[in-house]
């Protein structure tokens, strides 16, 4: 295997991103010649190019243009937490929906777009802000026992999932040591009974029986490749145009162009040549597989891209953004 050095991997980044820049300013040049003006879809035209463009540009940046672009973003996020913690104070009782769980209408109209927030939050906060704020430590910890509550009062399975998973990984060799201590063993209790008489356990229970582990995504996975697949062999490959491309659901008697799934959304519309590609690109770019913050974010955030198209809904979009941008920070030489 070819080892690069520090300095190479970032040289040979910034060449491949601008490169792959190109190559999909080209296609996507294509697509809107090949879309009739009365077929096209602001949304569904720019919820893909407008994240990709911004990562690839992202990468080319040096450090500095990085850290710039990084402090905004958080600057943004935390600013949208606070704007909605300030409103669910005053609101939290409408902001519970009718199944009980909690969605904050600042930051989405679904359970899932507010705990994506807050996961977003939880990642800053422990790989980022931590080592740049010093002091302060019963803060930090209210205010991240804080994020994973509002999490877990939104039930969504799939960010439970995001939790778990960065928990596991994160904190394992703590979680070993720690597991033959009586405070553990109180703690794991302790959470197992407000769960319990929360009824959150309960009602996750009931909306994960039979038909309803995936939430109709089978179904929409289902007719999306039978759709897929018996289109003409171009547009598999490098997609037709960016009209909507909606996907009919007999089972369920549905029709809608959200495929609940990233990457199949990004076949969707740009074809299946452009996602393998640009999934390389990334996992190259991230430093997925030398990096522990950059493996440990994607190992979380891998269920979400699977169970969610990320970009499709503008409130979520910039925390879809960051959280993807972070391993691409972390994979540079300050920061391991």
């Amino acid at each position: 295997m070819i080892k690069l050095s520090q300095g190479s991997y970032i040289s040979l980044r910034r060449i491949l991103s601008s490169v792959i820049f190109l190559l999909f300013f080209l296609q996507v040049s294509y697509l809107y010649l090949n879309t009739r003006l009365f077929d096209f879809d602001s949304l569904e035209s720019i919820k893909i190019i407008g994240p990709v463009s911004i990562l690839l540009v992202f990468t080319a940046f040096n450090r500095v243009g990085q850290e710039v672009f990084i402090k905004f973003m958080v600057f943004v996020l935390y600013t949208h937490i606070v704007i909605a913690l300030i409103y669910l104070a005053f609101n939290f009782t409408s902001s519970i929906t009718y199944d009980n769980r909690l969605v904050s209408s600042v930051l989405g109209r679904s359970p899932g777009a507010t705990a994506q927030i807050f996961c977003a939050a939880l990642i800053v906060h422990d790989y980022y802000l931590k080592d740049r704020i010093h002091g302060y430590n019963n803060l930090k910890k209210i205010t991240k026992v804080l994020f994973i509550t509002i999490v877990l009062l939104t039930q969504s399975r799939a960010y439970y999932l995001f939790l778990i998973i960065y928990f596991l990984i994160n904190y394992w060799s703590v979680i070993r040591n720690k597991l033959n201590s009586f405070k553990a063993y109180m703690a794991i209790i302790s959470i197992t009974v407000i769960i319990y008489f929360s009824r959150i356990a309960s009602s996750i229970f009931e909306r994960s029986q039979g038909n309803n582990l995936f939430s109709g995504r089978d179904h929409i996975w289902n007719a999306f490749f039978n759709d897929y697949f018996n289109r003409d062999e171009m547009h598999i490959l490098f997609g037709s145009d960016l009209s909507r491309h909606e996907i009919t659901i007999n089972e369920i008697s549905y029709l809608t162009s959200d495929v609940h799934n990233t990457f199949f959304d990004i076949m969707n519309y740009y074809g299946l040549a452009p996602l393998i590609i640009f999934v390389c690109w990334y996992l190259f770019s991230s430093g997925f597989f030398n990096t522990k913050k950059s493996f440990v974010i994607l190992a979380a955030y891998f269920p979400i891209l699977m169970l969610s198209a990320v970009f499709k809904y503008p409130f979520a979009f910039y925390s879809s953004l960051l959280l993807l941008m972070l391993p691409i920070y972390f994979s540079n030489i300050r920061h391991p």
